[in-house]
């Protein structure tokens, strides 16, 4: 063509192989180059990794000198999103004792115990810390529950409880629970949907029974399905502790008299019941027995 060479063959077999050779504008590499060195193109290269890694490893590993704007990446907003952390908590209410409840509910738990427990109740009060725990075999148990601790609260202590805190669970925001409020005179206050923090005190009560309870079952290798006998220990231990920097314990601040730990066991501890002998009858070759082990 026009006396130049434009194609080139080779003999292979029966065939003749063509041998071409593509010849790319320098135009085009110009413009790869520079996508190439673009920050985004680097950072979509490298897994997403901040701007700043990528820009300091392009030159530890001295590949050109990248550049590029500030940019928007979906990918790492929709990958790498968390919350901020929740402001704390200012400070308490003038409420006094069993004024204001925190209130949640644990469940349910894999495993049940012998009566059908699957759930507990948490009522925990703010100005004295005192907390009281009920089990239930369903969530809609809360309401009779909640009933028989506000009578707790009138006949213990003399007061009616004025503020009750919980999340938004419908055993709390259904129209029986709202009419028993209502009726009572008592303000309820709704955290806000996947929020926890803002019934922060109720939240970790739970998780300190619960850690207190599953140390209780493990360290005495106590069978798994009496761990509401173990959450209920816990409840009442915790009534009886000082916390770190106070001076009084729940149970004091509750009731206005202090309480005692003299009668405490161990939890999960090896126990003998004696049994009368005219309570039970024994065969004869059981006359000669041991104490009954628990």
């Amino acid at each position: 063509m026009n006396g130049k060479l434009a194609l080139r063959r080779v003999l292979h077999g029966l065939l003749f192989k063509m041998l071409f050779k593509v010849k790319v504008p320098t135009d085009c590499n110009a413009a790869q180059a520079r996508a190439i060195n673009k920050i985004k193109f680097w950072h979509e290269r490298m897994d997403h990794v901040n701007v700043r890694a990528v820009k300091h490893a392009c030159e530890q590993l001295r590949i050109d000198r990248v550049v590029g704007k500030d940019f928007f990446c979906e990918g790492c907003v929709l990958g790498k999103q968390s919350r901020k952390s929740h402001p704390s908590v200012g400070l308490e209410s003038n409420y006094g004792p069993g004024g204001k409840i925190y209130t949640d509910v644990c469940g349910s738990v894999n495993i049940s115990t012998a009566s059908g427990t699957r759930f507990f109740l948490v009522l925990k009060n703010e100005n004295t810390g005192f907390r009281k725990v009920y089990f239930m075999a369903h969530k809609s148990e809360v309401i009779n529950r909640f009933k028989e601790f506000e009578a707790f609260v009138r006949t213990q202590i003399g007061t009616q409880i004025k503020v009750l805190r919980s999340d938004n669970g419908m055993e709390y925001t259904c129209g029986k629970f709202e009419t028993l409020l209502n009726k009572q005179g008592i303000i309820h206050e709704l955290s806000s949907p996947y929020i926890s923090e803002q019934n922060g005190r109720a939240e970790r009560e739970i998780r300190t029974l619960v850690e207190s309870a599953r140390s209780m079952l493990h360290a005495k290798k106590v069978d798994k399905k009496l761990w509401s006998e173990a959450v209920n220990t816990a409840c009442y231990i915790l009534n009886r502790t000082i916390k770190p920097g106070d001076m009084t314990t729940p149970f004091e601040k509750w009731f206005k008299r202090k309480p005692t730990i003299k009668h405490l066991k161990i939890f999960g501890a090896q126990a003998y019941l004696n049994v009368p002998g005219k309570a039970v009858q024994v065969r004869p070759e059981e006359q000669a027995s041991n104490p009954r082990r628990l």
